[in-house]
């Protein structure tokens, strides 16, 4: 379990570097664009990276293009937002 964990790691850090340098890259040509990709990219890599650590007592969020625009539209709040309404019965 902890190496397709590990495994998972590398692939998202591998996945978020590549879209962080496109970022860079189209926030010269559209700052507006360029920013709401950055913090999806980082809202993602939080997402993941808390879903490591929650895995282990039953909370995960999933990653799809719902949370990903949450978290680059709100930021932090958005993220623990969904956490939160995970936790409503």
């Amino acid at each position: 379990m902890n190496e397709i964990i590990s495994v998972q790691l590398l692939h998202w850090g591998v996945f978020s570097a590549v879209l962080l340098v496109l970022c860079l890259y189209f926030s010269k040509r559209a700052e507006l664009i360029g920013r709401l990709c950055f913090k999806g990219v980082m809202g993602t890599s939080l997402i993941f990276i808390c879903n490591c650590f929650m895995y282990r007592i039953g909370i995960f969020l999933g990653l799809n293009c719902v949370t990903v625009l949450v978290s680059a539209v709100l930021g932090i709040p958005g993220i623990a937002l969904m956490y939160g309404l995970l936790l409503l019965p």
